[in-house]
C-alpha cells in the first residue's frame, strides 16, 4: 500500500482532477479534489500527497490529499453506502475543508446537495451514516489542509526527538 508520495509535479489537469508526480523517475497519476489541486505547486515544484490506493478488479487508482485529515474524511465519506471514491472526492472539492466539516457536523443536507453528483437522498445518507464520526475527526487534532502536511521523515529522526530537544 502506498501511504504518501513526494515528487516533482510533471502535469496538472484541473478538468480531470489529476496530478502527475515524478517520484524517482516513475510518473504516478493521482486523482485529487479541487481543494487539493489548489495546494499542489506549479510544474517542476516538489509536492507531497497522502495517498489512498483504490483497487477493483477492473481498475487501480491513486487518490491524493493535502493532509491526513483530508484523507481521513475521504475514507469516512467513501464508507457511506452508495458513495464511492468519485463522489467522496467531489464532496471534498465542493467546499473548503473546514466548511465541509461544518456542514457535516451541523447536518446541512441542503448544502451537500450543491455538490455535483450528490442528491437529496445521498446527502441524507451521508449525514445519517457519518453521525458523530466527523466530530471525532475534528477532535483528533490532525493537520487540516492549508497547513504543512507531516510526511514521514527520511533523515532517521522523529518528530518526538525534535520535540525533546
Amino acid at each position: 500500500m502506498i501511504g504518501w508520495l513526494s515528487g516533482v509535479v510533471v502535469a496538472r489537469d484541473a478538468a480531470q482532477g489529476v496530478v502527475v508526480l515524478n517520484v524517482s523517475g516513475v510518473g504516478y497519476e493521482v486523482r485529487v479534489s479541487l481543494q487539493t489541486l489548489a495546494e499542489v505547486g506549479d510544474l517542476d515544484e516538489l509536492c507531497t500527497l497522502w495517498i489512498y490506493t483504490y483497487v477493483r478488479e477492473d481498475q487501480l487508482q491513486l487518490y491524493g490529499f493535502a493532509s491526513p485529515a483530508e484523507k481521513r474524511l475521504f475514507l469516512l465519506l467513501n464508507s457511506v453506502p452508495k458513495v464511492g471514491p468519485k463522489h467522496a472526492l467531489a464532496a471534498l472539492g465542493g467546499f473548503p475543508f473546514a466548511e465541509l466539516v461544518d456542514h457535516l457536523r451541523q447536518g446541512r443536507h441542503d448544502q451537500l446537495q450543491k455538490i455535483p453528483g450528490i442528491g437529496k437522498k445521498t446527502a441524507e445518507q451521508i449525514l445519517l451514516s457519518l453521525g458523530d464520526k466527523v466530530g471525532e475527526l475534528v477532535m483528533a487534532g490532525e493537520d487540516a489542509p492549508g497547513q504543512p502536511a507531516r510526511a514521514p521523515r527520511t533523515d532517521g529522526g522523529s518528530a518526538m526527538q525534535d520535540e525533546a530537544k
